[in-house]
């Protein structure tokens, strides 16, 4: 009984998927206010190049304690010998872990 009911002329074609169903149209303004996506709320989150810099410092500050570093000149010559090479690590890391997601 069921299959003489598949062959009325008031049911739709049969399609492949392609073509969008068709939706039920409501009226969005009357439900009230809208209340943000918990992933859409801002968020107050401290950039990532900030930990970067936090580290580079550290590193470059343990170095100049284990070198025995007591002046400003000797303080920029490490910086330039051990802090460009670090640099390009944390550059390095920080490109690459951002191509791996």
């Amino acid at each position: 009984m069921w299959w003489s009911l598949l062959d009325r002329g008031d049911l739709p074609d049969d399609s492949d998927g392609a073509a969008p169903l068709p939706r039920r149209h409501t009226d969005d303004t009357a439900s009230g206010p809208v209340v943000p996506e918990p992933r859409e709320r801002a968020r107050r989150r401290v950039p990532g190049w900030v930990f970067n810099v936090a580290a580079l410092l550290v590193g470059l500050l343990i170095v100049m304690i284990g070198l025995g570093v007591d002046s400003a000149r000797g303080a920029l010559t490490v910086a330039l010998i051990f802090g460009v090479p670090m640099l390009l690590v944390v550059i390095t890391v920080s490109i690459a872990a951002r191509r791996a997601r």
